[in-house]
């Protein structure tokens, strides 16, 4: 239904709705960039490059401590 009415789509609203990614894909020029910045969607966690950072660090400290 969005996609058939994109000129009707309060952008602001819509720039916060983790579901909504998608149109905001097509549609760059409007989004509202301040609420954007609140969506949890535009983020993506790689949750196996963070544990070798995390594991990475611990060892670091570990050094650190035990010298």
């Amino acid at each position: 239904m969005l996609e058939q009415n994109i000129d009707e789509i309060a952008w602001s609203d819509l720039s916060q709705n983790p579901n909504a990614i998608h149109l905001m894909e097509k549609n760059i020029n409007k989004i509202d960039w301040d609420y954007f910045s609140k969506n949890p969607s535009i983020f993506e966690i790689d949750k196996k490059q963070l544990k070798i950072d995390i594991e990475k660090e611990a060892r670091i400290i570990n050094r650190i401590i035990h010298q």
